[in-house]
Formats: structure tokens, sequence, C-alpha cells
């Protein structure tokens, strides 16, 4: 690379001898940054320095500055979350930080991609970083990735994936009777009621005694319910387990039936 101090331009030579204009437009002043490097006005270009990525550095003399020519800097790109482990339904909040060399702040937008080709959303930055919020409606591990759009002063830029796992949602299992205390030979009425709400079909409740099932009753608005004539009198311990289904974990209700 050639300063061409005199003629306000800046000159390669190839390995053929071959010299070409990298910058200047042969003008002297001060203009033409973020466009064409042979576009710009330069004054004075007295020194050249190249760093290892290709980007030539110029010593402006007379405009008091270093100009560069060259790729977009490389930023870097982070995401984060909230709440890893997460549950489904849960609020998780994706964060992105890009962050520039030398100080530079990108601007630009980022967009949330899940397994590699599920665009979540796009953010615009602001002071380098993008924020969003996602339910996440099934379990299971996500790979979450934040791709940068790149501006003037930074190139495109994906980070590395964040794995979210998401559990199953927490249910609650709630049992009760009635009558209590019931009598040899009264109907009981075992109501189980799972929360939070379900309507997903094929879910069901299993009410056992002990290690006996006494029945397998659907859920109908998140409730089950089976009647039952005890035949025998006794502290009766009883269970209604909620079976679970893809999206919500099982769980168990107890309660103590005592028949006279």
């Amino acid at each position: 690379y050639i300063s061409d101090t005199n003629n306000e331009r800046i000159r390669k030579v190839n390995t053929s001898g071959i010299i070409s204009t990298v910058a200047g437009n042969g003008t002297a002043g001060y203009g033409g940054d973020g466009g064409p490097p042979t576009s710009a006005e330069l004054n004075n270009p007295v020194g050249i320095a190249v760093d290892k990525f290709g980007s030539i550095y110029i010593a402006d003399y007379s405009n008091s500055v270093v100009r560069r020519v060259g790729r977009p800097f490389l930023p870097s790109v982070m995401v984060a979350s909230s709440a890893n482990p997460a549950v489904v339904g849960q609020t998780v909040t994706l964060t992105a930080k890009v962050i520039g060399q030398y100080g530079g702040i990108p601007s630009g937008s980022v967009t949330f991609v899940k397994n590699g080709t599920v665009a979540l959303g796009t953010v615009t930055l602001s002071g380098g970083q993008a924020s969003f919020i996602k339910v996440f409606t099934s379990p299971g591990t996500k790979s979450i990735t934040a791709v940068y759009s790149g501006d003037t002063n930074f190139a495109a830029s994906t980070s590395q994936a964040l794995s979210q796992r998401v559990s199953k949602a927490t249910t609650t299992t709630t049992l009760v009777s009635s009558p209590n205390p019931s009598t040899v030979g009264q109907s009981v009425t075992l109501t189980a009621t799972v929360s939070p709400l379900l309507s997903t079909p094929n879910e069901t409740v299993r009410f056992m005694n002990g290690a006996n099932v006494l029945g397998t009753v659907p859920l109908t608005a998140g409730q089950a319910t089976l009647n039952k004539v005890f035949t025998s009198a006794g502290m009766k311990s009883l269970t209604a387990v909620y079976s679970g289904d893809p999206t919500f974990a099982s769980s168990t209700g107890t309660l103590t039936q005592t028949v006279n």
C-alpha cells in the first residue's frame, strides 16, 4: 500500500505489479465516511497501517484524523435467559447483548431464533441490547440464538446457542369426600380437582384406596368424580392421581375417609 500524499489517494500494488486506488478521489478535503472509499476526500494522507483482518488505517494528516477502510468490525453477540430452566406457561425474557470493538455501540436489530430455524421475533437494539419476551408452550430443551443484523460499522454476527430448558407445568390435585365420616353401605362421593384448570382430552384421575384401584375417571373442567360404597368400617387412606400429559406434570391428592 502506498500513501500517494500529493494526489490525496491510497494506492495498492498487487502481486502482478498492477496499481489500483483503494481510497481517495483525488480532491483534498474531508468527506465520504460510510461510503465507497474511492469516493472519499482525503487531505495529505501520510501513513498507513494494515491489521490482520485486512483493514487499512490512514493517517489523514491535514484532517487530524485516522481513517479506516475495510470490513465492518465483527461484534460479539451473547444471549441470556431470565429463567433457565423455566416451566411451560412461564414468561421468559431473552436478552441479547451486542458488544462492539474499541468502545463502539452497534445499532441495527437482533432476531431471536429457536432451534436454528424458527424466528421468535426481531427487536431493535438500544444501547447495544435487545430483549424479547417469550412464553414456551411445550416442554423440552430449546436451542436459542441471537442473530445480529449488522450496521454500517459492524458486521452481522450470531451468538452461540443457549440451551433453554422448559419443564412441564406443575399441577396440584386436591381430593375431598362427602360425607366424611360415613357409614358402611353409604354412598360416598369422591371429588378430585386439578389446578390449573385443564381441558386437554384423555386426561384422567385414578382413585385408590391404599394399593387398590377404585376407578379411573376422565377429567371434565378440571374435576373428576367417583361414587364409592365402602363395605367395611375403618380409616381409608384414599388418593387421587392425576395422570399428567405432554404439557402438565402428574400430581396426587390424599385424604383419610372415616367409615363407621
